[in-house]
């Protein structure tokens, strides 16, 4: 499927930001095209159109590069807008083929479990179809309605039944760890079940992929390109550079009937959706969400901001000396990891990958950084010099999906969490001569245990578990042993601990808490007081979106300096600007 741009252009331009022009001697004349936009003051994550053209469900999200938010539907005919959704917890939408039902994938408390849900367009309560901790990288509903493929990543398709029920495993590749798949979408009226989909580790090396489920075949490739949906006699997907590509494809030889050419090319544009009449749906962001970190005192007053605004930051961690913070983040899309020198301020991002380096962790020396990256296709633990004099390289094999929890301080252990089917578990490594011990069990249980910190004399470590029904911080010893405190009563999540060890703080709801407890000998907690409160703190997740000075007197957080600002476009009859034979 060879991009070529020898062949028709469509450029970005007029009163919504679209144009459309085609190239070359003998084009028709342009047909009139309807070109609508919905302005919102917010951003937004997804926006899907119904099959029919008459609704447009999307996430209303915290910033453009959050993902996860609550769902609303825009009724085209009416101009009406309804919230099906509020609790901010919804990544990805599919409609019913009878355009009356929406599925979605949601990431909600406690731990950040995955699951994925229906609701009835025109509200009510949701149902429940499938509770699970398997990633959920994009689906479709099947033309008859009787079930929802999705992809996932390590690269998977399962077919989950609209009724609920345990996802059945459709294809799993060999190299399933260090690939993913995405977006499956149906091919239609082929008189067989065909999907497209995406598979690679990034946008920027993705293939799509041609796969029919039920039969002996392996998925095969189509070329370059990701994110494929299918209209007008077109596959449209995404360049490796964002831009967006229509591609003639015959449904009966199920093969390319012409060269590629780009159709469109607008900054920070979302995943495309189209209804069976060829209406083109996309998210296009008006204003980029600006976030800052900041100092508050222990009374929650702001004393300084810090550095200059990045679209996204979060998981803010202080360097051992007080001097350096590193941070997940970026100025586009996508996760990377930053550092921000105090004196003199400075900010240099660390890590290269484009593929969602997160949560960094610094070693007891300050010279190093420990993250999360899914560069080799799943979560891995990896490590890379603080001043970035070296390439990152995996710090350790866990020969499971791992996210890096904390460095004890004398450098000698690392806690990480993995797990999946419904529940994480705490692991950990120590340093031997020439490298890391096989991984030891922490703890293991049927519940989720995540958020784990080492007490600054190693004696303790704090983590957080849902085994009560919700998010509490709870402390053990380490080494593992007997033993166990609940710190917080009401929920609790983001513990950390200051760095004397006489004080430990976690987040409930929005209010950041701090407990009085004992480490030298045994462990003893005080009553949780409530320091102040800020909306920055609430998340889905456990890990800490805060950090503490070394004085203790200060708190380290993000703030939303600018909020985005998104639009929902919508093109109709966009196709017939390519009227030409195409094979059938």
């Amino acid at each position: 499927m060879a991009a070529t741009a020898a062949l028709a252009v469509l450029a970005l331009a007029g009163a919504f930001g679209l144009g459309w022009r085609l190239s070359g001697s003998g084009a028709p004349a342009a047909l009139p095209l309807r070109k609508l936009a919905i302005q919102l003051d917010h951003a937004v994550g997804e926006a899907v159109i119904s099959p029919n053209g008459r609704y447009i469900a999307y996430t209303k999200v915290k910033s453009a590069v959050h993902g996860i938010g609550s769902l609303s539907v825009h009724d085209l005919k009416t101009g009406q807008r309804r919230q099906l959704i509020a609790e901010p917890i919804v990544r990805h939408a599919m409609w019913s083929p009878d355009n009356e039902t929406i599925a979605f994938s949601a990431v909600e408390p406690p731990g950040g479990r995955y699951s994925v849900g229906k609701i009835n367009v025109r509200g009510g309560d949701g149902i429940k179809l499938w509770d699970r901790n398997l990633s959920f990288t994009g689906g479709v509903w099947s033309p008859d309605g009787e079930s929802i493929v999705f992809a996932s990543r390590p690269a998977a398709l399962y077919e989950l039944s609209a009724r609920g029920g345990m996802p059945a495993l459709l294809y799993q590749p060999d190299d399933a760890k260090n690939v993913g798949y995405f977006h499956p979408s149906w091919l239609p009226g082929v008189g067989r079940r065909t999907l497209v989909f995406s598979r690679g580790t990034r946008v920027e090396d993705a293939e799509l992929m041609l796969y029919r489920p039920g039969s002996d075949a392996t998925p095969a490739s189509l070329g370059k390109g990701f994110s494929p949906t299918w209209a007008s006699d077109h596959l449209l997907y995404f360049g490796n550079k964002g831009d967006f590509w229509a591609a003639p494809f015959s449904l009966r030889s199920l093969a390319s009937t012409g060269d590629a050419f780009p159709i469109a090319e607008v900054p920070d544009m979302q995943r495309p959706s189209v209804a069976d009449d060829g209406t083109l749906v996309f998210v296009r962001v008006d204003q980029p969400s600006q976030m800052q970190l900041l100092w508050r005192d222990r009374s929650g007053h702001e004393i300084e901001r810090v550095g200059e605004p990045l679209t996204y930051i979060s998981a803010p961690t202080i360097s051992p000396d007080g001097r350096s913070i590193a941070v997940s983040g970026g100025k586009h899309f996508g996760d990377e990891i930053w550092i921000q020198t105090l004196d003199p301020a400075k900010l240099t991002r660390l890590t290269f990958a484009d593929d969602r380096d997160s949560g960094p962790i610094w070693s007891p020396d300050g010279k190093h950084v420990l993250f999360n990256s899914y560069r080799n296709g799943t979560p891995d633990v990896f490590v890379q010099s603080a001043v970035g004099a070296q390439n990152a390289a995996e710090a350790f094999e866990t020969g499971r999906p791992a996210n890096p929890q904390d460095w004890s301080r004398d450098g000698r252990y690392i806690l990480y969490a993995t797990g999946g089917d419904g529940q994480t578990d705490l692991w950990y490594v120590e340093q031997i001569s020439g490298g890391w011990s096989e991984p030891r069990v922490f703890l293991q249980t049927p519940s989720t245990e995540r958020a784990a910190a080492f007490s600054p004399n190693g004696r303790f470590v704090a983590y957080v578990s849902n085994e009560s029904g919700r998010d509490e911080v709870y402390v053990r010893a380490f080494p593992p042993s007997e033993g166990r405190w609940q710190v917080s009563k009401r929920g609790g999540t983001q513990p950390v601990w200051n760095r004397t060890g006489s004080e430990l703080f976690f987040v409930e709801g929005d209010a950041l808490n701090a407990v009085a407890v004992e480490t030298a000998s045994s462990f003893a907690a005080g009553e949780p007081r409530s320091l102040f409160h800020d909306a920055h703190l609430e998340g889905l997740y456990p890990a800490p979106n805060y950090d503490v000075h070394p004085n203790g007197k200060r708190f380290l957080l993000v703030d939303e300096s600018a909020t985005a600002r998104s639009s929902i476009q919508i093109v109709q009859n966009w196709h017939e600007e390519f009227r030409r034979p195409i094979g059938r």
